[in-house]
């Protein structure tokens, strides 16, 4: 029998069904990164004496179980969904890319095309994507600005004139969390890990009501940026393992270098101003303010019934060099201003999407915690500020997160 190696070491999730959290489901996709598990057992020992000089009580008995996952890879658009609705905002609907047109003398059909007039498509940026016209579908396979072609359709050629629409390959998650209310929506997930020789399973656990207790985005240097996480869950359950899962198809790593930050002075203005030129590193801690909930109430199990609900917060760290934008920095410090931030971290376009990046986005208003800081790299000066999340009045928002990819809520 051989010894487990780490290569071979898996973490599944699977999203629980909405009302039925903790109700064990199996794992639908395999993550890709490393971690760290934690079966939980918490003791009672007897302190009192027993009439020897030793340690005295026995085994004891267990007091509390549950189980933990620390977790640790690339950021990527695709498995920090399940950071967001487990810990952020769950039961979320992704909006897929479309691009449509009504019923005109524009529209022209043959038994391979559909072209409009005023159309103004991305060329080639819906191949993939499924058109529909007078109830008849096909694949595109091409596209100009103003025309699609298909290899056939199904059901015959579509009525010159008819209304078209395109239901393309990407899909818009934002997550907006529920700020006034104890009951927010939240998702929750079964989590499995495997540790194996290839041949057995050495390791072997299932945890329900898994969700996302703190999370972080961090970018620095010409890397990949990074994602962690940690999620809390049930006792360890046993059964069998999932098998022939494989981590997302459509996976791709978020680079640092295409990380665009915004800096602006409203909520609603977030987005307008982009500093260029002057960031070198940026780390966005997130805590959800979810926990277990321990009751009494005879759970054999020895976990949780139900979870706390507390208060989501981020600390936000950023270094910039120390120019003009840079400085100004020291004014909003004096001044107390809010400061509204936008990360923007992009990859490369969704096929079939008309032109849709993969995105991870924060947005979030921000306070200083601490003066900024000087900072030398080599014989450039830095500067280092220090911010946390605070609830905007007038926007009535403290952070929203958006993730776009090519995830379908039927493909998690």
């Amino acid at each position: 029998m051989g010894t487990a190696i780490q290569p071979l070491n898996k973490v599944q999730i699977g999203r629980e069904a909405n009302g039925s959290k903790g109700t064990l489901v199996a794992a639908t996709r395999l993550l890709h990164g490393t971690g760290t598990l934690r079966e939980e057992q918490d003791f009672y020992r007897s302190p009192y004496p027993a009439g020897v000089r030793a340690n005295v009580g026995g085994a004891g008995s267990i007091t509390r179980k549950g189980f933990g996952l620390a977790w640790e890879t690339e950021l990527t658009a695709e498995e920090v969904l399940w950071s967001l609705l487990t810990g952020v905002r769950g039961q979320v609907t992704p909006t897929q890319a479309t691009v449509t047109g009504t019923a005109d003398a524009a529209v022209t059909t043959s038994s391979t095309t559909l072209a409009d007039s005023r159309a103004t498509l991305v060329v080639n940026g819906w191949v993939g994507a499924t058109i529909t016209c007078d109830s008849k579908t096909a694949v595109v396979v091409s596209n100009t600005a103003t025309e699609f072609t298909v290899a056939s359709w199904t059901g015959g050629t579509p009525t010159t004139g008819s209304a078209w629409s395109v239901a393309g390959l990407g899909y818009t998650w934002v997550f907006t969390p529920e700020l006034t209310t104890g009951i927010p929506t939240i998702d929750t997930a079964t989590l499995e890990a495997i540790r194996s020789d290839g041949s057995t399973n050495h390791y072997y656990a299932e945890a329900g009501y898994g969700m996302t207790s703190g999370f972080d985005f961090e970018w620095a240097g010409n890397d990949a940026a990074k994602f962690k996480f940690d999620m809390f869950a049930r006792a360890r359950q046993t059964d069998t393992p999932t098998s022939s899962l494989v981590v997302y198809p459509s996976r791709e790593v978020l680079v640092t270098p295409l990380l665009s930050v915004y800096l602006d002075t409203t909520w609603a203005g977030l987005g307008g101003t982009q500093l260029t030129g002057i960031v070198r590193s940026i780390k966005a801690s997130h805590l959800t303010g979810f926990a277990p909930n321990y009751n009494l109430e005879g759970r054999s199990d020895l976990d949780f019934a139900k979870h706390k609900v507390g208060a989501l917060t981020s600390k936000l760290s950023m270094v910039l060099e120390l120019d003009a934008v840079g400085a100004a920095r020291w004014t909003a410090y004096r001044a107390n201003s809010l400061q509204y931030v936008r990360l923007k971290s992009v990859g490369s376009t969704i096929a079939g999407s008309g032109g849709l990046a993969k995105t991870v986005q924060v947005d979030g208003a921000y306070r200083f915690t601490a003066p900024p800081a000087e900072q030398v790299d080599g014989e450039q000066m830095l500067i280092a500020c220090e911010l946390e999340s605070v609830y905007d009045d007038t926007g009535t928002k403290t952070l929203e997160f958006t993730t776009i990819n090519a995830v379908a809520a039927a493909s998690l």
